[in-house]
């Protein structure tokens, strides 16, 4: 089994393109004022609130999802946890919020208040991509600003492995293939192995 694949990536654009996921803070009366006009005209209209409601896809006349407002409640940062709102987005845009366009397409999140809760996000929405089983690629995200995205994307490599690794099967994860699988990450880094037998 190729154990190191897929790996986890963030979108090949800049932090400024793609379909914006818009986070909006409960509790903030000047929510409207930040969103662009014509977003703000959509939510408003439809009586929408990130106290009361989910998120929100904002569609264009032509039906094609122009923008998501993502309500996140305030939380310290960063905390264990801080990444797991965003990781359900991957899943949510893909399987409750079709963009209803032909082509594939990016995201970029907006509005978020630190470089912290940026670290959080990407981390968060790399996590919420795995999947165990093959299938449909997952929606990609463009790197935020203020976001190794070598680093995060290793660390989420680090994670998915071992989700991989933890959710294989016995019959198919014996002792001598869970040694090559470390070998293989051993090879990849340029660290060491050594294999002990009874």
């Amino acid at each position: 089994m190729k154990w190191l694949e897929p790996r986890a990536r963030f979108a090949d654009s800049r932090a400024s393109e793609g379909i914006p996921i818009i986070v909006v803070y409960p509790g903030d009366p000047e929510y409207l004022a930040r969103l662009p006009a014509n977003v703000a005209a959509i939510a408003s209209n439809a009586g929408w609130t990130p106290e009361t409601r989910g998120p929100f896809a904002v569609r264009n006349a032509d039906g094609l999802l122009e923008a998501l407002l993502f309500p996140l409640a305030e939380r310290p940062w960063p905390a264990a946890g801080a990444a797991f709102p965003f990781g359900s987005l991957p899943s949510l845009l893909g399987d409750h919020y079709p963009t209803g366009r032909i082509h594939p397409v990016h995201w970029r999140i907006e509005g978020l208040r630190s470089a912290e809760e940026r670290k959080a996000a990407a981390l968060g929405w790399l996590l919420g991509s795995y999947r165990f089983r093959p299938g449909k690629a997952p929606p990609h995200l463009a790197c935020p600003e203020a976001v190794d995205p070598k680093r995060t994307a290793a660390i989420a490599d680090a994670v998915c492995l071992a989700r991989r690794l933890i959710s294989t099967p016995a019959n198919q994860l014996g002792p001598a293939t869970l040694a090559d699988a470390a070998r293989l990450l051993a090879e990849e880094h340029g660290a060491g192995f050594q294999c002990f037998e009874d």
